[in-house]
């Protein structure tokens, strides 16, 4: 039997099934883990500034880079908007498709070869077929260090990390592997050996597949702003984000794949975001026929929580 903390909600008696591949020890805080040049943390309100009905002028950084992103160009139109106890009880950020965040240059920001990106997001599926862009790195696409998009109109995450025609990754049919309306946790991952690039997209903990295009071009590395919610390339630009993001983690290298659950088990406990670790989900005790714990939780997911609460 276990009691779990979501929050300032316990939830009692609960019996936990899971398979040995979930049995990776936390981590508290992404800082834990070696590499960490980007953490932007909507549920920490202390690092935020915000003006007029909670539209977000600043956003700083947790990580040792201690960057600040700065909201829609200070024009109070095109800032996101903190919205409190929109996720499991947290503060989370939303982007109308008009907001965006830009984060100055700044080499403790880049990378090349390897990277692990993590983005916590819900979004709104919109009718045009542009790119939601969650982060970029870059300002056109010959020079996408970093490109992490949802395509508007379909169930698919696009990742790039080079110029035109590679390396990318896009996986597609992926309906049920994103929830449309739906907290997700998207991790992108990139490394590099023998001059070929590999490329990888999970959603909730569950690898995207897809294949590498263009894995022997060479990935982008430069002087670049940082955009959330935004494509940075010009001003007739429409390539934005419908939504919201609660939290984006970089690491400048790849994660292991254990290092990489523990964050997603970090995200998934303190989002309320069910995970799924492995490609099947049978060896878990489901135990959403609770009816206390369906006022809580979707009802046609597993639930994953360990009992922490301690990321702050």
């Amino acid at each position: 039997m276990s009691t779990v903390n979501v929050g300032g909600k316990n939830i009692s008696s609960l019996i936990f099934a899971l398979d040995g591949d979930l049995s990776v020890s936390y981590v508290k805080t992404p800082r834990q883990l070696s590499g960490c040049i980007l953490w932007l943390d909507a549920a920490d309100t202390s690092t935020l500034t915000t003006e007029g009905a909670g539209y977000v002028r600043y956003w700083n950084d947790k990580s040792t880079s201690n960057v600040v992103a700065t909201g829609g160009g200070l024009t109070l139109a095109n800032e996101p908007l903190l919205i409190s106890n929109s996720l499991n009880g947290l503060a989370s950020i939303y982007f109308d498709g008009n907001d965006y965040f830009e984060i100055p240059n700044s080499s403790a920001l880049q990378t090349q070869n390897e990277k692990t990106i993590f983005v916590v997001y819900k979004y709104t599926k919109v009718s045009n077929t542009n790119y939601g862009v969650l982060i970029q790195r870059g300002i056109s696409d010959g020079t996408e260090e970093i490109r992490l998009a949802v395509v508007n109109n379909a169930d698919w995450i696009y990742f790039d990390i080079g110029a035109g025609g590679g390396p990318y990754i896009q996986p597609t049919g992926q309906t049920i592997n994103i929830r449309d309306y739906a907290a997700n946790i998207i991790t992108a991952t990139a490394t590099r050996s023998a001059g070929s690039s590999t490329l990888k997209l999970y959603s909730n903990g569950k690898d995207m597949g897809g294949t590498t295009i263009g894995p022997t071009l060479a990935p982008i590395a430069g002087s670049f702003v940082t955009s959330i919610g935004k494509q940075i390339e010009n001003p007739s630009n429409t390539n934005f984000f419908t939504g919201f993001i609660s939290e984006i983690i970089i690491y400048n290298r790849c994660l292991s794949d254990k290092e990489r659950k523990q964050v997603e088990q970090y995200l998934g406990a303190k989002w309320a975001i069910p995970l799924s670790l492995t490609t099947s989900v049978t060896n878990i005790r489901d135990v959403t026929s609770s009816t206390s714990l369906n006022t809580i939780y979707p009802t046609t997911y597993p639930i994953l929580q360990h009992p922490y609460r301690d990321w702050e």
